[in-house]
């Protein structure tokens, strides 16, 4: 990670132990095509994740929230972002996004589901 804060840079490194979270193997990240992706999505904001994409977002999750909500280590924030997509709380989200903005033009080209 690259981090330039007060006018300083910081260099350092971040890996899955960070997290609390064993190496995964790339393989376990990708999706064989577009339907899978939707669905492994889908899951995670519906709250019932079935894949371990949702180690992925969550450790992206805790990692933005401990540089810019709560200074707290990677393993708790990690946990609680963990049960935030458990509860469905990213699908939530995505609703009050929709609501707030429902019937505005967008420049959206894909497929609205």
């Amino acid at each position: 990670m690259l981090e330039y804060k007060d006018g300083k840079r910081y260099d350092y490194t971040i890996t899955p132990a960070d997290f609390g979270l064993e190496p995964v193997h790339f393989e376990a990240f990708s999706a064989h095509h577009a339907d899978e992706s939707i669905q492994i999505a889908e899951a995670m904001l519906n709250g019932v994740p079935q894949t371990l994409h949702y180690q992925l977002v969550a450790a992206n999750a805790a990692f933005i929230y401990t540089k810019f909500i709560e200074a707290i280590p990677l393993t708790e924030a990690f946990e609680k972002m963990q049960r935030l997509v458990f509860t469905g709380a990213m699908g939530d989200k995505i609703e009050q996004y929709k609501a707030a903005y429902a019937g505005q033009q967008h420049e959206y080209s894909g497929t609205d589901r």
